[in-house]
């Protein structure tokens, strides 16, 4: 699993709606930045829904009702060896060996002005 999750360049693709200009994508150094950044989503989410809100508890269940709200998500992940990139799709193993089974809390978590 450690080995999996080590430097190797990862490109997140989302489609948040099912509009196709909802389309984008993330580049991350490695499978933790990649894992990092959909989690950053999420919370940018949270942050979005309940402005008013300093701090928000979520568990990893509301992270996964998150993804599965998603249109779209899936990852490309440089395999070293071969110097290409291997597709993931939501349902591969780096989606649930990157997430543990915490609650996280997001502190200070403030609307930024529009």
């Amino acid at each position: 699993m450690a080995e999996f999750r080590q430097a190797k360049h990862t490109i997140i693709l989302v489609q948040y709606t099912r509009d196709p200009n909802s389309r984008t994508y993330l580049d991350f150094e490695s499978v933790n930045g990649g894992m990092d950044g959909v989690v950053k989503m999420y919370e940018a989410k949270l942050k979005q829904l309940n402005p008013n809100l300093k701090n928000i508890t979520y568990d990893i269940q509301d992270l996964y009702t998150y993804i599965d709200s998603l249109t779209d998500l899936s990852a490309l992940v440089l395999d070293l060896e071969t110097k290409t990139y291997l597709p993931c799709d939501r349902e591969e193993e780096w989606m649930v060996l990157c997430f543990g089974q915490e609650t996280t809390v997001v502190e200070e978590l403030v609307a930024e002005p529009h």
